[in-house]
């Protein structure tokens, strides 16, 4: 399920919104983790992965128009877990390194990159678990 607009504000709370009841059936859902952020600062997804029990079919509608239900294709991923906060200067560290390896293992790019967020705000910075995820092809 994906929230989109100019940057990041809002998006959360209308996403947050929509699990809390803010849906046709006025059914909460449950939180996942992680929320997965891609983009950039003028033009940004932020994703929650749903819960195992709905599917396409019986997932409640969002009230809110700017909210939308997308399934997403199973793929291939290069994954690396970096620590932290949220900004610039971390997920372009981490990006880098992912992308580094990722040439000495032969392996291509295919789509932007996509962070993985598992932590509530209140968690200390360094104990942070966040990912960087790039899609790659099947053939490695």
């Amino acid at each position: 399920m994906q929230g989109r607009d100019s940057g990041m504000n809002g998006s959360f709370n209308r996403l947050f919104k929509f699990i809390t009841g803010g849906n046709e059936s006025k059914q909460k859902i449950a939180m996942t983790t992680p929320v997965f952020m891609t983009g950039s600062e003028s033009n940004a997804t932020m994703a929650f992965v749903m819960p195992v029990k709905f599917t396409a079919e019986n997932l409640p509608k969002p009230v809110d128009g700017t909210v939308k239900v997308q399934e997403l294709p199973a793929g291939r991923f290069a994954v690396m877990r970096f620590s932290g906060g949220r900004s610039a200067k971390n997920e372009k560290q981490a990006l880098d390194q992912l992308k580094q390896w990722m040439a000495s293992e032969r392996m291509t790019e295919l789509f932007p990159p996509v962070y993985g967020y598992f932590d509530p705000p209140w968690t200390p910075t360094f104990l942070r678990r966040n990912e960087v995820m790039l899609r790659t092809d099947s053939s490695h």
